[in-house]
């Protein structure tokens, strides 16, 4: 077993959508097909400028009170790429909002009421109606505040994106050789052991992978104590064990015989060894 004592458990920094994903030291608000946060209501778009802003300044002033550095919502799209400048190389998240592919050209910004400091932008898919579409941040905020990398994957064969982790549960999509993905939630196993991960593409398919599939990088997340090998078995010896709700660097995977996706794993204090990916999460 690589099991071992337990934690406590930190609050989640990130919210993005329903895929909960982790990022330090501040707070990411993330939601997609929430009309309200948006600033259009459940009217089918119809809100007015000053209707739309309040909607959306009264959204965010809870998550920017807990610290949240940015909140932001999209009525229309997966959020995939948000996630992707998100989780990427620094830059704007203003500057990456604006560049992003679903942008409509339509932006307004205003300071903030309930939240001085920050402001509030809103992208409407008409210029007057249509309000799927908003950012409340500072203006000099950047990726660069948010410290810790999404746990990734690298489809390093073409694979089917399936509803469950199960080689029989129903194909979703295809995955081509080389897609990139991003993983959502914690490593799972099926009934012969097989690790399956749960990802989300850059066009915002939602599935399980064959985790013996992908290649992967960025971090993960302890979900019990795990054994720190010096290889990837469970017959390797023991270098230590890492604690509940430890984030570690990956550094690399491979599979073993039994199909299981092993990762190569730095920790903050620099211990190197292998980790069993099936007690991991991002």
């Amino acid at each position: 077993m690589e099991r071992g004592s337990s934690g406590a458990r930190p609050p989640p920094l990130v919210r993005a959508g329903t895929a909960g994903h982790t990022a330090q030291p501040r707070r990411v608000n993330q939601r997609q097909r929430f009309c309200s946060s948006a600033g259009s209501g459940s009217g089918a778009g119809a809100s007015s400028w000053s209707t739309a802003r309040k909607r959306v300044d009264n959204y965010a002033a809870g998550f920017l009170k807990a610290r949240a550095a940015v909140v932001l919502s999209d009525g229309h799209s997966s959020l995939a790429n948000e996630l992707a400048y998100l989780f990427g190389k620094a830059r704007s998240i203003l500057g990456a909002w604006r560049a992003d592919p679903g942008a409509h050209g339509h932006e307004r910004a205003f300071s903030s009421l309930r939240s001085p400091g920050f402001t509030t932008y809103l992208d409407p898919d008409r210029s007057s109606t249509g309000f799927y579409r908003s950012l409340v941040t500072k203006a000099t905020a950047s990726t660069r505040g948010i410290r810790v990398a999404a746990m990734r994957g690298l489809a390093n064969s073409d694979a089917a994106l399936r509803s469950g982790p199960s080689g029989v549960s129903t194909k979703v999509a295809g995955i081509k050789d080389g897609q990139r993905l991003i993983v959502t939630g914690p490593i799972a196993t099926d009934a012969r052991g097989r690790t399956w991960s749960p990802v989300i593409t850059l066009k915002g398919q939602r599935g399980f992978i064959a985790g013996w599939l992908a290649g992967y990088g960025g971090t993960a997340v302890t979900r019990t104590s795990v054994v720190l090998r010096s290889s990837p078995s469970t017959k390797a010896s023991k270098l230590a064990t890492i604690r509940t709700n430890t984030r570690v660097t990956i550094r690399g995977s491979r599979r073993d015989a039994s199909y299981r996706v092993w990762l190569s794993v730095r920790t903050a204090s620099g211990a190197t060894g292998w980790m069993a990916s099936w007690f991991m999460r991002p």
